[in-house]
């Protein structure tokens, strides 16, 4: 029967192919002169048909269940999705050689697809064997940092730089339509991945989250189908920030969301954490975190609870928690996540929504721009067909960065410690304020006019799109005012830097003052009082960070 179904399959292929123009069996002249990055050239051979051998051992690494290893990295499980993916792409391979079919725009790019997934896997395998930074990467980190202020100096051409830019869609980049604000964005982008927060949420405990340095865990909806991952600490309003206003450039992102007592944690008992107790032990034996703080209500379900949520009524008599604040990112099933896609962003300089990117760090202040904290993904657009996207994984970093060498520490989100200038014009140069732990080589290929095409991007953010994504980050009355004020001081500077004429103008002022119950919060653009620790368990004014406990 599969033997037939297969069989079939390709018959039904090859008269698709064999009629279709992208796959006539006679090359244009066209198909012959289509330039081809070098880091392809392996996949195809020197009459121009794609090398079968190699797209064949290729296919094998990543879907043979019995190759573990590669290079002595144990190589993650594979997933189904993932797999079906790989074939898909192996069969319209194999049929173009078939066809003796040349290079044209459309082998290649499912000759780059195929080289992507092959380099995030790998990426993914080496990146699962070492969890914990060595003493020699740490290192590294703090001269990048000390690096990246002094090295990211872009010269201002004198003249004939571009003012038009190409639509791109990609799997790296989607470019707005007009009726969509960028504030809208990240909900689209939810819609697409049936990705439902809702307002109440209760969810499963299931277990630890591997990597970082965040205290986080896992947890499952009530379908047991879609996970979710809980954060506390000093990332909770900066992530949910962040990831919306790269959504709203046009970049995919994770999707965290924030809670304080309307999420209720369920331990049913399946998970190896099993009370609120045994969670803050294990937090703070993996994390060196005690969230304490964090922790609001526990107790266990009652029927009363139950009747104002009938979903807890299965559960009446089980242990549950509940936050005082805390982020959930959603993790759903119909997104597979694979490896980081940025070793395969580095061998292609073509990608100016990439080199762009970083215009977008700078502009949110990340700290952490690691190649690990990107994600390449397989998206169910349904009846098991997909799509790949890339992305922005994890921005958390940012928003006003305080980095302890002597203590090995950091802290994020300290309104503060964010300049109120994102560039700086010095002569004929534009000098950028934030510091990055790591220089990735694609970033170091970025030109004035990648730049300047993320300009345009960030002009198109106006006052309405900026404050509905500080008020999705729930920071404290006047910390999100004073970071609208710091941010749209920050877009101001990068639309002069970039000669862009704003036609959103957001009016500031660095001279912010702002009283609450008669005390001065905000004295001239800078924060003075800390939020009520009961409310916002982080202080925003204490430099200690997670390696110090946030000074617990």
């Amino acid at each position: 029967m599969f033997l037939l179904r297969g069989l079939l399959k390709t018959f039904l292929l090859f008269v698709f192919y064999s009629t279709s123009p992208i796959y006539s069996q006679v090359a244009s002249p066209v198909a012959s002169t289509i330039p081809m990055p070098v880091e392809l050239s392996f996949y195809f051979q020197k009459d121009s048909l794609v090398n079968l051998e190699h797209i064949r051992s290729t296919c094998n690494l990543l879907t043979d269940p019995n190759a573990l290893y590669k290079d002595g990295f144990l190589l993650p499980a594979r997933k189904k999705a993932f797999i079906r993916y790989v074939k898909t792409i192996s069969e319209q391979l194999e049929l173009a050689y078939l066809l003796k079919k040349k290079i044209d725009t459309k082998t290649i790019e499912l000759v780059y697809q195929l080289e992507w997934m092959r380099l995030s896997f790998i990426q993914k395998a080496e990146s699962n064997s070492t969890i914990k930074l060595s003493f020699h990467e740490k290192k590294q980190l703090f001269l990048n940092t000390l690096k990246s202020k002094n090295s990211r100096r872009i010269a201002i051409p004198q003249a004939n730089f571009s003012t038009e830019y190409e639509s791109i869609y990609s799997s790296f980049f989607t470019e707005l339509v007009d009726s969509l604000c960028p504030e809208e964005r990240f909900d689209l982008l939810a819609k697409k991945k049936k990705i439902n927060a809702k307002t109440q949420m209760i969810v499963l405990a299931n277990q630890f989250s591997i990597g970082g340095s965040a205290p986080k865990f896992e947890v499952l909806d009530l379908d047991i189908e879609n996970k979710w991952i809980i954060k506390w600490g000093d990332e909770v309003h900066t992530d949910i920030f962040c990831s919306r206003l790269f959504a709203g450039l046009g970049y995919d992102v994770d999707h965290p969301y924030y809670y304080t007592e309307n999420l209720i944690l369920i331990f049913d008992g399946v998970s190896n954490v099993k009370t609120p107790e045994e969670l803050l032990d294990s937090l703070n034996i993996k994390y060196g975190v005690n969230i304490q703080n964090y922790m609001g209500k526990t107790g266990k379900v009652t029927g009363e609870m139950a009747k104002s949520l009938p979903s807890l009524t299965p559960f009446i008599g089980k242990p549950y928690a509940q936050f005082v604040e805390c982020s959930l990112e959603a993790r759903p099933d119909r997104v597979k996540r694979l490896g980081s896609f940025m070793p395969y962003a580095l061998k292609n300089d073509s990608r100016m929504e990439l080199r762009g990117s970083l215009l977008a760090q700078i502009f949110i202040d990340n700290w952490d721009t690691k190649e690990d904290n990107t994600a390449l993904t397989l998206v169910n657009k349904g009846n098991k067909h997909y799509r790949l996207s890339a992305i922005f994984s994890d921005l958390g970093t940012s928003m006003g960065v305080h980095i302890s060498w002597l203590n090995q520490d950091f802290k994020v989100g300290l309104v503060n410690e964010l300049p109120w200038e994102a560039v700086k014009i010095k002569g004929q140069k534009l000098v950028f304020t934030s510091r990055m732990n790591s220089l990735v080589d694609l970033y170091k290929k970025t030109n004035y006019e990648d730049l300047r095409w993320m300009a345009l991007k960030i002009a198109a953010i106006d006052s309405v799109g900026l404050r509905s994504m500080i008020e999705a980050a729930h920071w404290p009355k006047a910390i999100g005012e004073l970071y609208f004020h710091k941010m749209a001081s920050r877009r101001a500077s990068i639309l002069r830097a970039f000669h862009v004429l704003d036609p959103h103008p957001i009016a500031f002022t660095k001279q912010l003052t702002i009283h609450e119950n008669g005390k001065c919060v905000v004295k001239k653009g800078k924060l003075l009082k800390a939020a009520d620790l009961a409310t916002y368990p982080i202080s925003y004014i204490n430099f200690k960070g997670r390696m110090r406990n946030y000074g617990k």
